[in-house]
C-alpha cells in the first residue's frame, strides 16, 4: 500500500508529464491516480515501469527523462522485431557507470566507470535493446556491439583536425557524439596531423573536446573540463583520453 509521500510522488510525476503533453499541444490527456495511467487520443499509458526508473535517476536528469517519454508518446514508434530490421539502426553510446545500470542490457567497459550500450537510433528517441531480444535475434552481444560501430564509422567525419588547437567537435545530433571515440582507428586518423599526441575529453554525455597534449597544461582549460563534468546534466568522464601505440584509445589521468 502506498504511503502518502509515495502517492505524492507519483502524482507530481504524473503532473509534470500531462503539462508537458499539453504544452507540446496535445488535446486534454488525462490522468487517472487510481490506476496511475494517463489517457491520451483513446490510448492509455501506464506509469509504473516509467515512474519505477524516473526514482533511480539523479535529480538533474529527471527533466530529459520526462522530455524522453513526452517524445516518446509524441513520436510513436515501431519496436523492430527482428535483427534484419534492427541492424542498420544500432548505434553505440558511452554512459557513466551508475549502480542502476539494468543488468538485462548488453554492456562493456571500454574505459573505468564508463559503460558502452548499444541503442536503437529511432525518431525522436533511442531504444536500448535487452540481452533477451539479442537471443531471439540469435546475435551475440560482441556482435552487436561491432555493428554498432561500424554504423557510427559510416556517418561521423573523418577529416583532420589542426594541431595545435583544441577543437571543441559540434554535429547536428549530438547523442552518439561521445562514441566516436569507440570507433577504431578514428582518434588516431583525425590527429595524424598532430606533432603532439592527442587528448580527448567527454566531460558530458553531448560534449567531444580534442586537444594536442602541449595545450592541455594550462589550468583553466583543465578547470573548464572540470566544471563541465561537475555540473552537467549527465556527466561522463574528467578523464582524458589518448592513444596508445597501437593506436587504441586508453584513459590517462584524471583531471580532477
Amino acid at each position: 500500500m502506498l504511503n502518502s509521500a509515495d502517492r505524492t510522488d507519483r502524482d507530481q510525476f504524473a503532473s509534470r508529464i500531462v503539462e508537458q503533453l499539453l504544452t507540446r499541444g496535445m488535446r486534454n490527456p488525462s490522468y487517472n491516480p487510481a490506476s496511475f495511467q494517463i489517457r491520451y487520443d483513446s490510448k492509455t499509458l501506464d506509469l509504473h515501469n516509467i515512474f519505477h526508473e524516473f526514482r533511480k535517476l539523479h535529480p538533474r536528469e529527471w527533466n530529459e527523462w520526462i522530455e524522453h517519454v513526452v517524445s516518446t508518446i509524441l513520436s510513436p514508434h515501431r519496436t523492430p522485431q527482428t535483427w534484419e530490421e534492427a541492424r542498420t539502426l544500432l548505434r553505440p553510446v558511452l554512459r557513466r557507470r551508475l549502480q542502476h545500470t539494468p543488468t538485462a542490457l548488453p554492456q562493456r567497459t571500454p574505459y573505468p566507470l564508463i559503460d558502452e550500450l548499444v541503442a536503437i537510433d529511432l525518431p525522436n528517441t533511442i531504444m536500448f535493446p535487452t540481452r533477451t531480444q539479442l537471443e531471439n535475434w540469435g546475435v551475440s552481444t560482441d556482435d552487436a556491439f561491432d555493428t554498432a560501430q561500424r554504423n557510427l564509422s559510416a556517418e561521423i567525419s573523418w577529416k583532420a583536425l589542426p594541431d595545435n588547437t583544441i577543437t571543441h567537435i559540434v554535429t547536428e545530433d549530438p547523442s552518439y557524439l561521445t562514441s566516436w571515440l569507440l570507433v577504431p582507428g578514428w582518434l588516431v586518423t583525425v590527429s595524424h596531423t598532430f606533432t603532439h599526441p592527442p587528448v580527448a575529453f567527454i566531460p558530458d554525455d553531448s560534449t567531444l573536446i580534442i586537444a594536442p597534449n602541449n595545450r592541455i597544461i594550462d589550468e583553466p582549460f583543465l578547470r573548464a573540463i572540470r566544471n563541465k563534468y561537475r555540473t552537467a546534466a549527465r556527466p561522463l568522464s574528467p578523464t582524458g583520453y589518448t592513444i596508445n601505440s597501437s593506436g587504441r584509445v586508453i584513459q590517462i589521468n584524471p583531471v580532477c
